[in-house]
């Protein structure tokens, strides 16, 4: 029994008499975290330290029109894949997620845009969006988490792995949402 997102989650066991410590445990860990979880300072940490290496973003410039639709269709497919990815809102808006966007090879002008990384081997891809449907969104996650091995910027555009800026360090490569970019 978890209680996540205001709904109570069953763990289902069919044997009572031989409870797994191990399943028990990841049922935990993976059901701990919210379907979507916005990127900020206090939350980044816990992304990075979850069990679960991959990350699908959706960067949403917060104050734009049609950003509570986008976030409504990005949580009902993160039910599909809860236990697999995290779920991320990052306001693509925000100063303070600048270099975030740059990360991802992405320009404000781009935004809306769905973007994965997975956290080990650093593979990582990005998506603009005209339109968000569940169909694109499900997609894209379940063809990043069957193919990791490259950096792909934007569909069917194979990248060399590049060299990282300075100071994106700590567990993660991804920006340290603490250190905020010039303006």
């Amino acid at each position: 029994l978890e209680e996540v997102d205001d709904k109570r989650l069953d763990m289902k066991i069919p044997d009572e008499k031989k409870i797994d410590a191990t399943r028990m445990s990841r049922f935990i860990e993976m059901n701990k975290l919210h379907l979507v979880t916005e990127y900020g300072p206090m939350t980044a940490v816990g992304l990075f330290n979850s069990a679960v290496r991959t990350h699908l973003l959706l960067i949403s410039d917060k104050a734009s029109e049609g950003h509570a639709d986008r976030v409504s269709v990005f949580r009902e497919v993160a039910k599909l894949f809860r236990g697999k990815a995290l779920f991320v809102v990052a306001d693509g808006g925000a100063q303070a997620n600048k270099r975030l966007v740059a990360f991802f090879k992405l320009q404000r002008s781009q935004l809306p845009a769905l973007a994965a990384y997975h956290t080990e081997d650093e593979a990582q891809d990005a998506l603009p969006l005209a339109r968000i449907s569940a169909s694109v969104v499900r997609d894209f996650c379940a063809a990043f988490l069957r193919d990791r091995r490259g950096v792909r910027i934007g569909p069917g555009r194979p990248v060399q792995s590049r060299a990282l800026p300075a100071g994106w360090g700590g567990r993660s490569s991804l920006p340290d949402p603490h250190i905020h970019s010039p303006r």
